[in-house]
């Protein structure tokens, strides 16, 4: 039976329709996949994309002219996440990648946890970087740590995580380690996974003539909340934690003297002791899931 005309027509044009409705949808995933950071698109394994993503959004902080550790930016309003031993003192300023700089006021500090909360002076919208889940983070991810390493600023680094909570006796928070590069000066930038989220804060690292490879983030998700709400201290807190940071930075540099061997040996053996029991701990919440 011979088609009319008119259908034939509407025919091809419903045909030619799908046709573009069909090559939209390729294209717009593409541009997706390419550009947008929301869906995912870090996640490639393009390093170079995620550096350049990143980069605008690490700082280093300077105090008396002289970088005393990295930092990043939380908020396009200037909010600055930084280690609590890299802040000596309430005021301070921040470089940006960009060369512009700006000063920035200590607003919360927890020495307990390394963690510190800074605000740009000057108004005006920042790049930032997103914060991840820690607790999603596995043994083998890749990760990129990020900092001003011995004053080279915004020096990016590639390794991969050895454990997901490590703990230290002077600390509260949980570490990731990593054995991506960390040097002086790496302390309070972002450790990132490969979707361009910071899942922790470089902290410290464990060094030595018989040691590579050994270096501990704060986990992002022990101080996400203090980030988010936007904590702030009064002067006489500042004050008083500022104290207890320089108390807990020489306890520190007494556990990494040579001749302390002893107290190096002593916190190893609670560090082993702390594993034993938090895997006692999941192996029973385990046999309680099964149950």
């Amino acid at each position: 039976v011979p088609v009319p005309p008119a259908a034939t027509s509407s025919k091809t044009a419903l045909y030619l329709i799908a046709g573009i409705v069909c090559v939209l949808i390729v294209v717009v995933g593409l541009v997706l996949l390419k550009g947008g950071r929301f869906f995912g698109s870090a996640d490639t394994g393009d390093i170079s994309s995620l550096v350049k993503t990143v980069k605008p959004a690490v700082v280093t902080i300077v105090s008396e002219d002289i970088p005393r550790g990295s930092g990043f930016l939380v908020s396009k309003d200037g909010y600055i996440v930084t280690n609590a031993h890299v802040m000596r003192e309430k005021a301070a300023k921040a470089a940006f990648s960009d060369g512009s700089s700006s000063n920035v006021a200590l607003v919360f500090m927890d020495p307990d946890m390394d963690f510190a909360l800074l605000k740009a002076a000057d108004a005006r919208s920042y790049p930032y970087v997103n914060l991840g889940n820690s607790a999603s983070c596995a043994e083998g991810d890749t990760v990129i740590a990020a900092g001003t390493p011995l004053s080279f600023q915004t020096t990016f680094t590639r390794g991969i995580i050895s454990a997901v909570r490590r703990s230290f006796p002077a600390y509260k928070a949980a570490f990731i380690q990593t054995d991506a590069a960390l040097s002086p000066g790496n302390s309070g930038g972002p450790l990132i996974n490969m979707k361009g989220d910071v899942i922790g804060i470089n902290s410290l690292k464990i060094s030595g003539a018989a040691v590579e490879g050994m270096g501990f983030a704060v986990s992002i998700n022990d101080v996400k909340s203090y980030i988010l709400a936007r904590q702030q201290m009064n002067d006489a807190d500042l004050t008083r934690e500022l104290a207890r940071m320089e108390k807990k930075i020489e306890d520190m540099n007494r556990w990494r003297d040579p001749g302390s061997q002893k107290v190096r040996d002593k916190i190893v053996e609670e560090q082993w002791e702390q594993e034993r029991r938090r895997r006692e701990f999941y192996n029973r919440v385990d046999e309680a899931n099964r149950d």
